[in-house]
């Protein structure tokens, strides 16, 4: 910074001119600044006016965070310069602290996980000397992708909330995996190898397209001629179990018909349908996929195998959307929908048997 009287360079701060003598600032008890709160990573934050303009003040102390708050008060610290004097460890607390009862708390607890294990060369820099793409480079050694695009999703957005520019970065391409999911043929094989065990009732839930949040609070009550689908169980920040008195998306709250049967037999009397802990139905249902010698699908794979079951009976699309929750028919299309591979071979059969010739005409022409 440079002396209101002499305008030579001093220390950020000053007090005194160490030319001049001549005093920059007053007393620190007639300038008056929020009282800053605690984010959950121990940075201090407040927002301070200044000329008419709101600014957010987050520093690494709170001994910080009153130097540089009442130095903007007295016109000592160009704001400009001092929306740039935060880490990227500061504005991502500051991102995930604003947002932690906005967002689902699985969502928070993503976040977190990014914030604590990602980019860790980098979080106490400056976010106005960061070299974005080398960053970014060098984390692509560390992690898969899809993870890399989302941890920088997740500093875009930090970014964007502080009104600071994002740099033009590129991203390595995220390869397309396939994920395992059973067709029409082994889903029947799947259900009458389950039969009986404590393991059919999740089973069939999955099967009836819910995700293993919408499967978990689902209570003897919310089943009637449908499965009412209105809550979810999350895990949070701390690996705690979270019931929501909402869905993922508006879509997600649905009334699926009861597809299969057998479900209305198995039913408890009363109470909660699953007991078991989530890890556990992933690994029950898997443990039944291999006994059966079966791709290991999971919840979630099952839930595909629903999609791709209402495409081989002839489903439209939006139906499946629909009954399975879906709010983007796109994401159906694309990831979801799976051609069970009887139906492919039934498709080149008949564009075979129209170009085989006999007589001079072609089968399906007769």
């Amino acid at each position: 910074m440079k002396c209101r009287n002499c305008r030579r360079v001093i220390e950020e701060n000053s007090i005194y001119c160490n030319w001049c003598g001549s005093k920059q600032i007053r007393e620190e008890a007639e300038i008056i600044v929020p009282r800053p709160r605690q984010l959950k990573r121990g940075s201090y934050s407040a927002q301070i006016m200044v000329a008419g303009h709101r600014i957010t003040v987050t520093r690494g102390t709170e001994a910080e965070y009153y130097a540089e708050a009442r130095a903007l008060k007295a016109g000592l610290l160009e704001r400009k310069n001092a929306s740039q004097k935060h880490t990227l460890g500061e504005i991502l607390d500051k991102y995930i602290s604003d947002n932690e009862n906005i967002l689902s708390p699985s969502t928070i607890r993503g976040y977190e996980y990014i914030r604590k294990g990602r980019f860790k060369p980098y979080v106490d820099q400056y976010i106005d000397a960061i070299p974005w793409q080398r960053m970014l480079n060098e984390e692509a050694a560390k992690c898969s992708e899809k993870t890399l695009a989302n941890a920088w999703a997740l500093v875009a957005a930090a970014l964007k909330a502080e009104n600071q520019p994002i740099a033009d970065i590129n991203l390595p391409a995220i390869p397309r995996h396939e994920l395992n999911w059973l067709d029409y043929e082994q889903i029947q094989k799947l259900l009458a190898v389950s039969r009986g065990s404590n393991t059919e009732l999740p089973i069939i839930l999955a099967l009836h397209s819910l995700r293993l949040s919408e499967l978990l609070p689902l209570t003897v009550d919310d089943i009637d001629t449908s499965i009412h689908v209105y809550r979810s169980v999350v895990f949070d920040r701390n690996n705690r179990m979270v019931a929501k008195q909402t869905n993922k998306t508006t879509t997600s709250t649905r009334d699926i018909p009861i597809l299969i049967p057998r479900l209305k037999e198995i039913l408890p009397e009363s109470g909660k349908l699953i007991t078991m802990h989530p890890n556990s139905i992933h690994k029950a249902i898997n443990s039944v996929c291999k006994r059966a010698e079966l791709p290991l699908v999971g919840v979630h794979g099952l839930r595909r195998s629903f999609a791709s079951l209402g495409y081989h009976l002839k489903w439209s699309e939006r139906s499946i959307m629909a009954i399975g929750g879906w709010s983007n028919l796109q994401t159906v299309h694309n990831i979801y929908i799976k051609l069970a591979e009887k139906d492919i071979k039934d498709d080149i059969k008949r564009m075979q048997d129209y170009y085989e010739i006999t007589d001079g005409e072609s089968k399906l022409l007769k």
